[in-house]
């Protein structure tokens, strides 16, 4: 089939890498009727690519660039021989009309059926249309010819002089191909017809076309990414300008995603030639010595002023892809390219390199664990070890194999974590944990059903009370996720005191949020004792917090520390890792020699599962107040159900109980409450997005007004969801 490309074909214009203009002709697969059919395309992709060529034989160009599909490009000197070729087609037209004219010009027998021309006539129609393609043409004349050689007649005169005339014909044309270059091919040959097989193949190689039925990108990585039976789930661009291009992929039969990344630049052939361009302008980029080490930030903005000279000095681009071009040279300069959409992307929660042999792979916060294809080589080892050194300002050898420090700027926000030998058996492996994912909120957690309605509104109850909150559960499970929601709702007004071992709590200044953060170190011998968490922990006594923020409770002493507090009186949230709540009662009596009787000062236990890509609340309970030792359940997660199971009387319930005796709470109001809270909720996940600046403002309402009166709580609750969001 002919298809007609003249559409879908442009010429375009580029700059080469000496700065010179070039002429090109780009076929647009995107838009291609064809293209959304996947089954059966591949003749036809052909005959657009021969169509294209045979409607611009006579312009000069440099290349042809085929779309997306096949990414590749048609280079001069085949599109010569193509050229060639169509120049001659109609001279090869008029010799064959010859062939099939001649029983009506010459033959005495032209009423009687033929046996010489009588089997080339199932030809004729197919011919007609395939002078756009040589080599289905050439398969046809060699198909005349062995027609014509095993009908030869000798004893009838007119038969034999016929013969000697297609002979002639069919020599002339096969004589006429054979002069060209495009038949230099050992593929074709003279006297068979070419199998299917051998005829996609030529054109295979002709067009560097992949004919088999896979998408292929090339990443930033350099290395294909096979999506034989893979579905694209999510494409996304990041950076400012779209530098790159990710594109999700579900592989059939996998739990696991591929995160694959590309420069955002159209096209194969557009990403390959300003790689080169790249590549070019990062080769005369100096190196900037510096005495003391610039902050990343700095360096990039260095870099990338210098690569923006350059390419005013040699290219004529506008002003936004010079923008691009010079952001990219100088993460090329500094060794990041690679990995810098990883640390751009909010969505990435954390991205892991277990050896120098293998990919990088990454935990995502809404696919899970994702692999790429992107890689280092032992050059770009060494020049990360070089980074890391630099930035921690620690050593990274066989005295101190492992580091862990963290880099905050524009970029992004994260916590390294490098171990080298002789810990480690192939002397580097890598982890980086994003401190600044998206924040996500009660909307989100409801959204994927990591909660329900009822739940989050007695949450949001109990951090209004200020109760005390520990979350719970095995690595990865969403504990830090919970408490920095918990944390983003409570009352503006109130002082906020945080002391971390890790930066893990949110940034809410721009919230007017009252936050006092003190950050320390686990690392042996790196400071004093007296600069410990748990020595942090206990002067939160004098700091007068209405909540404290503990982020992860590792030691014994930090155990210690946090109990310290809550006897005290201190109330807020902090995180334990631990199987179960059984287990994290085991860890506090037998492992951090905790009193039993001090567990009477937990006020909630919130235990948090993981259950593949999805994160779920599975329980919260308290502490029996009868045993003192053994956990109360209030909600439940029921797998059979899939839902949740709270219990009957949760005004009953000791941190209820323990409200009561200080506050008029009666079952009525707290019941009212639970209610107006759960209607919040239950709209706050039909609702399709809420603006986090409408979120933190509702939540914010809703705190003052629970705390004048239920009446006025009421009345906003009733005008604010009336008014629309």
């Amino acid at each position: 089939m002919l298809l007609k490309s003249r559409n879908l074909s442009h010429f375009k214009t580029r700059e080469t890498i000496e700065g010179k203009k070039q002429l090109f002709l780009s076929v647009d697969c995107d838009n291609c009727p064809v293209m959304l059919d996947h089954n059966n395309t591949k003749e036809s992709c052909i005959s657009c690519i021969l169509n294209t060529l045979k409607v611009n034989k006579n312009k000069k160009y440099e290349f042809l660039l085929i779309g997306n599909r096949y990414g590749c490009q048609i280079n001069h000197e085949t599109i010569v021989q193509f050229s060639e070729y169509f120049k001659i087609a109609k001279k090869l037209k008029k010799l064959l009309n010859n062939i099939y004219n001649a029983r009506f010009k010459n033959c005495h027998y032209v009423e009687f059926k033929c046996e010489i021309l009588e089997s080339l006539f199932e030809f004729s129609e197919s011919l007609v249309h395939e002078f756009y393609d040589p080599i289905r043409l050439y398969q046809n004349i060699c198909q005349i010819q062995h027609s014509v050689i095993h009908t030869e007649n000798k004893d009838d005169p007119n038969c034999f002089k016929c013969h000697l005339y297609l002979n002639n014909e069919v020599f002339l044309m096969k004589n006429m191909l054979h002069k060209l270059k495009l038949f230099n091919s050992p593929n074709l040959t003279e006297n068979i017809v070419l199998s299917e097989l051998d005829y996609l193949n030529f054109y295979k190689l002709k067009f560097n076309l992949d004919l088999s039925p896979v998408i292929v990108g090339e990443s930033i990585n350099n290395t294909k990414l096979d999506t034989r039976d893979q579905i694209q789930i999510e494409k996304l661009y990041l950076g400012k300008g779209d530098l790159f291009e990710i594109n999700i992929y579900e592989t059939k039969h996998e739990f696991e995603k591929w995160y694959d990344v590309e420069f955002a630049f159209g096209s194969t052939q557009d990403r390959d030639y300003f790689k080169a361009i790249i590549n070019d302008i990062e080769s005369k980029l100096d190196l900037i010595l510096s005495e003391q080490v610039l902050p990343l930030e700095d360096l990039i903005e260095k870099y990338k002023t210098r690569a923006e000279n350059y390419i005013l000095s040699k290219y004529n681009y506008n002003t936004e892809l010079k923008e691009k071009l010079s952001f990219l040279t100088a993460l090329k300069k500094i060794r990041m390219l690679k990995i810098f959409p990883l640390l751009l992307d909010d969505k990435v929660e954390e991205i892991f390199l277990d050896s120098p042999k293998e990919s990088l792979y990454i935990n995502h916060q809404k696919y899970g664990r994702c692999r790429t294809n992107i890689c280092f080589d032992k050059t770009e080892i060494i020049r990360l070890k070089t980074f890391l050194r630099l930035y921690s300002g620690k050593r990274l050898d066989y005295k101190n194999p492992s580091i862990k420090f963290v880099i905050k700027n524009k970029y992004f926000y994260c916590r390294f974590s490098c171990d080298v030998a002789p810990i480690h058996p192939h002397n580097f492996a890598l982890d980086i944990r994003k401190l600044d994912k998206n924040i996500l909120t009660f909307q989100d957690l409801l959204k994927n059903r990591t909660i329900n309605p009822q739940i989050a509104a007695f949450l949001y109850f109990s951090v209004l009370k200020r109760a005390n909150i520990t979350v719970t559960g095995e690595t990865d499970t969403g504990k830090t996720t919970l408490i920095n929601l918990l944390d983003l709702v409570v009352p503006m007004e109130y002082r906020k005191v945080y002391v971390e071992n890790a930066a893990e709590s949110l940034d809410q200044s721009n919230f007017n949020r009252h936050q006092l953060k003190y950050m320390t170190t686990l690392t042996e011998g790196d400071l004093q004792d007296n600069y410990s968490k748990h020595h942090q922990i206990k002067r939160l006594l004098h700091r007068t917090p209405d909540i404290i923020y503990l982020g992860e409770i590792l030691t014994k002493e930090e155990a210690k520390a946090m109990f310290h507090c809550l006897s005290a009186g201190l109330k807020g949230f902090q995180t334990v890792h631990a199987q179960d709540v059984d287990s994290l009662i085991n860890r506090f009596l037998f492992h951090f020699n905790i009193d039993p009787s001090c567990l009477k000062d937990l006020d909630l236990i919130v235990l948090m599962k993981k259950e593949r890509t999805r994160r779920i609340l599975i329980s919260i309970s308290e502490i029996d107040n009868t045993s003192g030792s053994c956990p109360n359940y209030l909600f439940n997660y029921n797998p059979t159900l899939q839902d949740w199971v709270s219990k009957n009387n949760l005004y009953k319930s000791r941190f209820i109980q323990k409200l009561c005796k200080y506050e008029d709470l009666t079952k009525t109001k707290f019941e009212t409450y639970l209610k107006i809270y759960t209607e919040i909720f239950e709209l706050i996940l039909r609702i399709e997005d809420l603006p986090l600046e409408k979120y933190t403002d509702l939540f914010d309402k809703l705190a003052y007004f629970s705390y004048s009166s239920f009446e006025k709580l009421y009345d906003f609750w009733e005008s604010w969801k009336n008014q629309g969001v």
